[in-house]
């Protein structure tokens, strides 16, 4: 009986340790998010396509004349 209880303890102290693990990484990323997103650095701009669009036709360009 008394195995019982230590496995039944483990267990209710397993669960707390999976909630605060979650709830720390959820709430650091939530922190992170909201810094980036207050000093404007998310880098959520259609920059990086037309970057690599352009790289992809001088590449196309450099095939055909060879």
């Amino acid at each position: 009986m008394k195995f019982v209880l230590i496995v039944d303890i483990a267990g209710i102290y397993g669960s707390l340790l999976n909630y605060a693990m979650v709830l720390f990484f959820v709430g650091s990323a939530m922190l992170v998010f909201t810094y980036l997103w207050w000093t404007g650095k998310l880098g959520m701009t259609e920059e990086p396509k037309y970057r690599m669009m352009d790289d992809d036709e001088k590449e196309k360009k450099d095939d055909r004349s060879k």
